[in-house]
């Protein structure tokens, strides 16, 4: 067996019972074997029914008396954990059976990241894609200026890691609490994406991002504003809401202009503050310009402003990875 013990941590609610039981299998059949299975029950009875009749000595159950939501459900996870590392699972996904072998050969082999993730891929009525448009855009920092650069059920933690500055996830953030807790970590550590597909999303209607839409605003609200603080910009209505439409939570009627403007602005104080590697910014800033305005097919990209902006080269660089994306280059 594996020297190195993984704790994997998942919370449930009302998880309907055939998806309960395609995420459990997928971890209790992973090829990497030296597992604890944590599972939080969060107010759930007839999921706390089921898991206890299951007979792996690996899973250990947490019965919440009522309902405390998933933050802090995983927190209580987090504190009982004995592993090395620290995997995360939701309870209506599934792990492909190599998922927890990549990551742990991967952080033993790199020691200096201490959080990566594989690549993941929706399933269910939605279409089944790769989310992989860059594959050299393993996670780095820049991502997070705009949206969560990892799959938060699809990462594994070094312990040590959280031990030794003592993360925990903020309670104060009902939902993308790990958008929150990578714009902390990205401070402080490297975080990776493994080039390989290794986790499984499960869409369908009660899944928590398509239910509580105004939570989740709330907090990204919060994280662009301080993302917005650091960077020595004023966190007005007007730039949240350009961040909104840039990274494609929302489909504002936001002018094109006053965008280029945002963006030639943030690029140039993040060259005078340093916080975000300045290519790969560049880089993120416009790709998802370029892309809103095709997913739009809105007619509002002004030329001058283009021109003022040097970015002619970079305008076709990007129509060109959209129709290779579309074309099905990035499955």
């Amino acid at each position: 067996m594996e020297k190195n013990l993984v704790s994997v941590i998942m919370s449930t609610k009302d998880t309907e019972e055939n998806m309960l039981k395609e995420a459990i299998n997928s971890i209790l059949n992973q090829t990497y074997k030296n597992i604890e299975f944590i599972i939080v029950c969060d107010g759930s009875e007839e999921n706390y029914n089921y898991i206890k009749k299951l007979k792996d000595k690996r899973i250990k159950i947490i019965k919440n008396v009522s309902t405390i939501g998933l933050t802090k459900s995983l927190n209580k996870g987090l504190k009982i954990a004995k592993g090395k590392y620290i995997a995360r699972m939701d309870s209506d996904d599934i792990s492909s059976k190599n998922r927890l072998k990549w990551q742990i050969e991967y952080l033993e082999k790199h020691l200096n990241v201490d959080i990566c993730s594989v690549i993941p891929k929706n399933f269910g009525y939605s279409h089944n894609y790769s989310i992989n448009l860059f594959p050299s855009f393993d996670g780095n920092k820049a991502q997070l200026f705009l949206y969560s650069c990892l799959t938060h059920a699809a990462v594994v933690f070094r312990k040590s890691f959280l031990d030794q500055f003592q993360i925990k996830y903020d309670e104060n953030c009902l939902l993308a609490q790990d958008y929150e807790l990578w714009t902390r970590c990205a401070k402080l550590t490297n975080m990776k994406v493994i080039q390989k597909v290794g986790y499984y999303i499960r869409v369908h209607h009660k899944r928590i991002t398509t239910t509580k839409k105004e939570e989740q605003t709330k907090v990204v609200t919060m994280i662009y504003k301080r993302n917005l603080q650091e960077l020595g910009m004023k966190p007005t209505d007007k730039n949240i809401n350009t961040m909104f439409f840039l990274s494609g939570r929302e489909n504002l009627n936001v002018n094109s202009k006053n965008i280029l403007e945002f963006i030639e602005e943030a690029i140039l104080k993040n060259k005078e503050k340093g916080i975000y590697e300045s290519k790969n910014f560049r880089r993120i800033l416009y790709f998802n310009y370029v892309f809103r305005m095709f997913t739009l097919k809105k007619q509002l990209v002004n030329i001058k402003y283009i021109f003022k902006s040097h970015i002619i080269s970079l305008t076709i660089k990007y129509i060109i990875t959209f129709s290779l994306l579309k074309m099905g280059f990035y499955k």
